[in-house]
């Protein structure tokens, strides 16, 4: 069995990608389960030794339940006093063997999944093909801004300078060797040769022609409330999810990405022209900035309520005089 695993910052396009993959008939494609990365990656080289609390907490979770796993399967796996490591790849089989049992290569995504490579054997890591996906930072932390998560119910989005701090620790941290970077850009414009060289680099030789108007399998394993935020997975690739941030983002915005993580075609620039002591001086006053902002100010109870008192004597002067 071979195993693909995709890395990625959210909101990069990684559903879309791993939508066109399973398209191929030879790949099964895993959904989204990070409490597989959260309970059993951390410490991978650890015996399991769980109690029955774990056991609900894990059959209880909603994303791994999407995956409709026979529950008596999944409990032998975890009551079975293995490595969590292979714990972790034992439910990747049995989702296999559930749902798509002819394929031939397990695909898995979640944002750090490439720092499994330092606990795999060398015969392991033969079987294991990396990729890593990347974006305009523009339009990923646009995506962000303006996305609910389903989970917290808030946007995604953050402050600018944790986003450049996080996007440039993603881009300078050392990926496996046998890795394959994508641009979210060249799959939108170049969509069928970019599936062609992915393909390659797996071993496979598919014909993509008829890959746009073919649907995915992800949609089968997803949780409605993760559908709203993934509805476009199956559209063609339309050059109108380039760019999106052009008129959108502030002067301010597009002038810390240019200072701190200027994306120009398909690289990124790591050096920052603002030194430490600026970056810590933006931050702290993007911070003050926020909590003093009119918006906090408008939106306050204080401001309301000293509104309905003025709007209140103001009407009351007005009975009296009348």
């Amino acid at each position: 069995m071979k195993y693909i695993f995709l890395s990625y910052i959210n909101r990069s396009g990684s559903t879309y990608l791993m939508n066109q993959i399973s398209k191929s008939e030879l790949i099964c494609v895993c959904p989204e389960a990070d409490i597989l990365v959260d309970s059993f990656l951390h410490e991978p080289l650890k015996k399991s030794s769980f109690k029955k609390s774990f056991y609900n907490f894990i059959l209880h979770d909603k994303k791994l339940q999407a995956w409709r796993l026979n529950k008596d399967e999944l409990l032998s796996i975890l009551s079975g006093k293995l490595l969590n490591i292979e714990i972790f790849f034992h439910i990747l089989k049995l989702f296999r063997i559930s749902h798509y049992p002819k394929s031939e290569y397990i695909a898995f995504k979640h944002n750090n999944i490439h720092q499994l490579a330092s606990y795999l054997t060398i015969d392991s890591m033969r079987t294991v093909y990396w990729i890593k996906l990347i974006r305009n930072p523009h339009d990923i932390y646009f995506s962000q801004k303006r996305t609910i998560s389903p989970n917290t119910h808030k946007t995604m989005g953050e402050n600018i300078y944790k986003f450049c701090q996080k996007y440039r620790q993603f881009m300078e941290q050392s990926f496996p060797n046998k890795t394959y970077t994508i641009q979210f850009e060249t799959l939108i414009n170049n969509h069928n040769r970019t599936l062609d060289d992915l393909f390659m680099f797996l071993g496979l030789n598919l014909n993509t022609s008829g890959f746009t108007e073919k649907s995915g399998e992800i949609n089968r394993f997803l949780l409605p409330s993760y559908r709203r935020i993934h509805s476009s997975i199956d559209d063609p690739p339309a050059k109108t999810r380039i760019n999106q941030f052009r008129g959108v983002l502030s002067w301010y915005e597009n002038y810390v990405f240019d200072q701190l993580c200027p994306f120009k075609e398909d690289r990124v620039l790591f050096e920052p022209k603002l030194s430490k002591f600026l970056f810590k001086l933006h931050w702290n006053y993007d911070r003050v900035r926020f909590y003093i902002s009119e918006y906090v100010f408008r939106k306050s109870y204080l401001v309301l309520g000293l509104k309905n008192i003025l709007t209140w004597n103001k009407s009351r002067n007005n009975v009296i005089k009348n």
